[in-house]
């Protein structure tokens, strides 16, 4: 596992949405089925999520090198699949898929 992984999943982990502010890019976006997300949204969606008991279920690191992490979780029984890119040594992109 390397150091990217280890920053998101200390996110859920740890139950602080802060964290999280930490490594995002300045730029940053967030694409999923639902629609487009800027920096703000989504960490208050992730505090939300956390807020109400959400926890990240069996999370494996499946790549990782130096502008990109691919990782999966379970959630509500579908595989969730997230693709982020990296820029400046922050999260920059971030989509997610869920097997539905």
């Amino acid at each position: 596992m390397g150091e990217k992984y280890l920053k998101v999943v200390s996110v859920a982990e740890k139950g602080d949405a802060g964290i999280l502010k930490s490594f995002l890019h300045q730029d940053f976006m967030y694409v999923s089925e639902f629609g487009l997300l800027n920096s703000d949204e989504f960490v208050k969606d992730i505090r939300d999520s956390i807020a109400s008991g959400w926890a990240l279920l069996e999370p494996k690191c499946l790549f990782e090198n130096e502008s990109s992490l691919v990782w999966q979780h379970m959630s509500d029984d579908l595989v969730v699949t997230h693709v982020q890119l990296w820029k400046d040594e922050k999260l920059w992109r971030e989509m997610v898929n869920r097997n539905v």
